[in-house]
């Protein structure tokens, strides 16, 4: 690709903290995200709104403002039901075959198995796992 590389080890989440100060020193990092809650306004708001960029404790590391795509997130967010999960999706179609400002690599698939006598099972998507709270044995 021709590209000169030169890597910086962070310990923990020392990456994000370095990231997340405008103007430092990266071209590009490696870095996850889960959502708070299942709605696009948790990854597009949060992590893609130009709007929310300030001198340190960014989460928008792209540190990406695009005024047309800010006017999406304004729009997808005003709507409710089936509607606003349809604007979320064409806003990530339009956003990633325009700009691409991330390159996600993995979107998981998770399993869980319970016995028999496992009752009360309510997957909470937020976290990607079983609400803790409603599971009880018969």
């Amino acid at each position: 690709m021709g590209c000169n590389v030169t890597t910086k080890a962070f310990v923990g989440y020392a990456i994000y903290t370095a990231a997340g100060v405008k103007g430092s020193d990266m071209d590009a990092m490696f870095a996850g995200w889960y959502q708070d809650y299942a709605d696009g306004y948790d990854f597009f708001h949060i992590l893609l709104d130009g709007r929310t960029i300030q001198a340190s404790n960014n989460n928008n590391l792209a540190y990406f403002n695009n005024a047309t795509v800010n006017k999406k997130i304004d729009a997808a967010n005003a709507l409710t039901g089936p509607a606003r999960a349809k604007a979320w999706g064409e806003l990530d179609i339009y956003t990633m075959s325009h700009f691409a400002p991330w390159a996600p690599i993995d979107n998981r698939n998770v399993r869980d198995f319970v016995g028999p006598k496992t009752k009360g099972y309510l997957y909470n998507p937020a976290w990607g796992s079983p609400d803790l709270g409603t599971l009880y044995l018969s």
